[in-house]
């Protein structure tokens, strides 16, 4: 019980030299993928949905680090002058990232901020009813590790509460491949913009 006793005492003190040096977000926006040119064809995905989690640590006002992970589905499909010729499936995207950011502002109710960093990009397999019909039972599309750009803003609500927009794009260029096929390069390059609801601690 003493023991208990010192380690709450010593939270209590210490809480005021850390309090505001931990933020965790909650992502929910929209992600876009470029639009690949092959031959005659345009490889295009629809724009999605995206969901993610942040966690942040500042090392000084201006200064902090940032773990983050997002998730976005995009419906696929292979065009002819405008014209959907083939559904691809949907195109699964994981993004884990870890960013450095500099932030320009940080008062007490504005939060400005840009920063760069490596995200390791996943995809799962492309599968639709069109392909296995074409005799292609799934299309793989390559891992990557690549560099990430993300600015956005965030405005405190109070309590430790803040809300803001967040902007996040990754180079992201793998090849798809299929058995036997020749490997295609796509151009993704997703760019994700986001509402952010942040707690901080």
């Amino acid at each position: 019980m003493r023991m208990l006793l010192v380690v709450v005492f010593i939270s209590i003190l210490a809480g005021p030299l850390v309090a505001q040096s931990n933020e965790v977000s909650v992502l929910a926006g929209s992600t876009s993928v470029s639009t690949t040119k092959s031959d005659a064809t345009d490889i295009q995905f629809d724009n999605a949905s995206a969901v993610g989690l942040a966690y942040n640590r500042f090392w000084t006002d201006s200064i902090s680090t940032e773990l983050s992970v997002l998730r976005s589905s995009h419906d696929g499909s292979v065009r002819f002058a405008g014209e959907r010729l083939l559904d691809l499936g949907s195109l699964d995207l994981t993004t884990i990232a870890a960013i450095a950011q500099f932030h320009f502002i940080r008062s007490r109710t504005v939060d400005v901020y840009a920063g760069a960093g490596v995200a390791s990009m996943s995809a799962d397999d492309l599968e639709s009813s069109d392909l296995r019909a074409a005799g292609v039972a799934n299309i793989s599309v390559e891992s990557s590790t690549s560099w990430i750009a993300n600015a956005g803003a965030a405005y405190t609500l109070g309590h430790g509460i803040a809300v803001g927009i967040d902007g996040r794009y990754v180079r992201y260029r793998p090849d798809s491949t299929s058995a036997g096929g020749e490997p295609v390069t796509l151009d993704l390059d997703p760019l994700t913009i986001a509402l952010a609801l942040k707690l901080r601690f």
